[in-house]
């Protein structure tokens, strides 16, 4: 009875890393892959030995207990690494990690650890455009903007807050505030052909405005 049980929270294990694959670790995968197998395998032996005398003095017990407690303890820890993905990750690793998850259409992933990282630095401008940058790339809009607000009120030169800033603007509507946004952006970064995009953009949209005013 034991190793079924085993067996089953390795088998809701290997689901959960299915369904999880596009961001899970392939080194990860493996040993959890593993020692599933090892789990249906020694099932199966045991099985096995009730008709065969040769595997009938081999200590199931204990073995199946062993499978039993390692299954028990990384269905638990698979657990905490959901609700707290990176806990003994740096912040500069966090950001990384955030941005590399995002960058992988990850959203649900990226904004956990964008949370985890703004509950340990509010007050950082990076921090606060990483939650803006992971909320406009959710649609998410009204969301980003205070953040990103705050961040560029810290680090009004930062071209990266800037085009963020002006993305969340122009996505509302706000198309005033969006163009002086791409304006300060093209005064730091004359080449940013995505700032020149979007105050066309704005200009078009304004003219539209004014005319039908």
């Amino acid at each position: 009875m034991v190793i079924v049980i085993s067996l089953f929270l390795y088998g809701v294990l290997l689901a959960f890393l299915f369904l999880q694959i596009k961001y899970t670790r392939g080194s990860m995968f493996v040993v959890f892959f593993w020692w599933t197998m090892g789990s249906a395998l020694l099932a199966i032996l045991e099985r096995f030995s009730r008709d065969r005398s040769l595997l009938q003095d081999i200590p199931w017990e204990p073995i199946s207990n062993f499978y039993f407690l390692l299954g028990l303890f990384l269905f638990f820890l698979f657990l905490f690494r959901m609700v707290w993905p990176h806990p003994l990750l740096r912040e500069h690793q966090l950001f990384e990690r955030a941005l590399e998850l995002e960058a992988q259409k990850n959203h649900v992933n990226a904004l956990r650890v964008a949370k985890q990282l703004l509950a340990r630095s509010p007050g950082s401008p990076k921090t606060r455009y990483l939650m803006g940058k992971v909320l406009n790339e959710q649609g998410r809009f009204h969301e980003a903007l205070p953040h990103l607000e705050f961040a560029h009120g810290l680090d009004p030169n930062s071209v990266s807050i800037l085009l963020e800033l002006g993305t969340s603007y122009i996505r509302l509507q706000r198309y005033q505030e969006a163009f002086v946004t791409f304006e300060k952006t093209l005064a730091l970064r004359p080449e940013d052909t995505y700032a020149v995009e979007q105050i066309a953009i704005c200009q078009q949209k304004l003219k539209h405005l004014s005319t039908k005013q």
